[in-house]
């Protein structure tokens, strides 16, 4: 979201967008395409992947408020990923026609619009740069910790415990720290010996929760305090 001083540009470029529901597993954007709409996340989740010989892989997701396909948009070129939902997903579909429009003519949305492009592409650009330092564990660890749901505990006691806001799979976190599917479920497995984690291998839906967030986080930071 846009600092105060941009609220009215970007709640006027919001005012252009239709409503539209995804159902879980519906591409929304294809890698390729041209970039006729935007669409901006109100709810659910969108995975952001590419084709690499062949096949899909996981690059990151969207965070809610952010624009699906802002670069490509402001560059000129085509979608540079695949986005789909994980989850029953909302958005706020944009036309390019009537957006530029817009921009020809309203500084305030322009500089909105820009504000939050830029805002979620280095969101994604530090993200990848941690998911590719330091060993298996640690990277894995900082997925976890990026993607804990932020309404508070999950445990009716109000305990420490936060679970997943985003419904990442194994294979995810393995595409999104460059790591085999493997090498993750071992480190998972190590995480969940030492009570940092439950996998939740027997719940429905599952739901991977971490159980202890400042002692995974001091695994990653290297804090021994």
């Amino acid at each position: 979201m846009p600092p105060e001083d941009r609220a009215d540009g970007w709640s006027t470029v919001r005012s252009l967008g239709r409503p539209v529901r995804y159902p879980p597993g519906t591409v929304v954007t294809t890698q390729g395409d041209a970039v006729d709409t935007l669409h901006i996340l109100e709810s659910g989740f969108l995975a952001l992947s590419v084709a690499v010989d062949d096949e899909e892989r996981l690059i990151g997701f969207v965070e809610r408020g952010m624009i699906v396909g802002g670069m490509d948009y402001f560059g000129r070129c085509p979608r540079s990923s695949t986005t789909r939902a994980l989850t029953e997903t909302h958005t706020l579909l944009v036309r390019r026609e009537i957006l530029e429009d817009l921009l020809a003519s309203d500084a305030a949305a322009r500089e909105a619009l820009a504000h939050v492009v830029a805002t979620g592409s280095r969101l994604f650009i530090e993200r990848h740069v941690r998911y590719s330092q330091g060993s298996i564990a640690e990277r894995v660890g900082r997925v976890l910790l990026d993607h804990l749901d932020d309404s508070g505990p999950s445990s009716d006691t109000g305990g420490a415990e936060r679970v997943l806001s985003t419904p990442l799979r194994q294979k995810h976190v393995a595409d999104l720290v460059g790591a085999g599917p493997r090498a993750v479920g071992l480190e998972l497995a190590r995480f969940s010996a030492a009570g940092l984690v439950d996998t939740g291998y027997r719940a429905r839906p599952r739901r991977l929760r971490v159980l202890r967030p400042a002692a995974l986080s001091r695994l990653v930071d290297h804090d021994d305090s």
